[in-house]
């Protein structure tokens, strides 16, 4: 059984050969935010697959909240990314 993190990075993989700039923007976003929290404290940890899902749930708020503001802004253009 592959992890999630392995998931994510076979999605990389099989998104920059597709040619998919946005997924791979996406991709590497969330992978680096999963290695964040690994190296995150005084010791590197390798985190189980339901912390990668918190990290994956708590990085899709921040963005929703990003775009939510980006949007009242006027900035329509950013909050699309």
């Amino acid at each position: 059984m592959t992890s999630l993190k392995d998931t994510l990075k076979s999605d990389l993989t099989a998104a920059m050969k597709a040619g998919d700039a946005m997924l791979k923007s996406t991709l590497r976003m969330a992978i680096a935010a999963v290695m964040n929290a690994e190296v995150a404290g005084s010791e590197a940890v390798a985190l189980s697959d339901e912390q990668v899902l918190k990290i994956l749930q708590a990085e899709t708020k921040k963005r929703l909240e990003s775009a939510e503001i980006y949007t009242q802004a006027g900035r329509t253009e950013a909050a699309a990314q």
